[in-house]
């Protein structure tokens, strides 16, 4: 496996294009996305991956994911007073719960000021990629789950109230 890592790293200084993706290194006024300069607009950023291969596509998840964090992490060190509320929508999100990086998320979201909703199909594919994840995602849900949640037993019962019995929630 690390062969093959290593046949690809060594081919990027060959290629023109990728060379300069790694070489670079930003200049005194030259153009950059700064997600800390973002997250404290009233902004809406949509970063569209699905026209990459899913390896691609995780990969990619996971920077801005982490770059993300990262700005998050420092506004609180740095921000005076109070900042506005970061919402992130995370399509699939049980493709990037394995990296650890969303448990992270799902833990500390509050007090860094992110709200995160998770969409998939179903909420077990989560628990299948990372457990820790999922435990986050039951242990912070307050929020509407849709459609059918027959197939995920520990769901249905972290949703069910006196009112309204696991089963029915389930159907609902």
């Amino acid at each position: 496996l690390m062969q093959g890592v290593a046949n690809r790293i060594e081919k990027i200084p060959l290629d023109d294009r990728l060379g300069q993706l790694f070489n670079h290194v930003p200049g005194y006024g030259d153009p950059q996305f700064d997600l800390r300069a973002v997250i404290d607009e009233d902004a809406v950023v949509i970063l569209d991956t699905g026209g990459l291969r899913p390896e691609s596509r995780r990969v990619l998840t996971l920077v801005l994911l982490s770059q993300l964090w990262s700005a998050l992490q420092r506004r609180k060190r740095t921000a005076e007073g109070s900042s506005p509320l970061v919402n992130l929508y995370l399509e699939e999100a049980a493709t990037v719960a394995s990296s650890g990086l969303v448990s992270e998320l799902l833990a500390q979201s509050r007090a860094f000021g992110l709200s995160v909703t998770l969409a998939m199909q179903f909420p077990a594919q989560l628990r299948q990629a990372d457990s820790e994840a999922y435990a986050e995602v039951l242990n912070n849900v307050s929020t509407i789950v849709t459609g059918n949640v027959a197939v995920d037993a520990d769901l249905k019962r972290r949703l069910a109230t006196e009112q309204m019995e696991p089963d029915e929630v389930a159907n609902r």
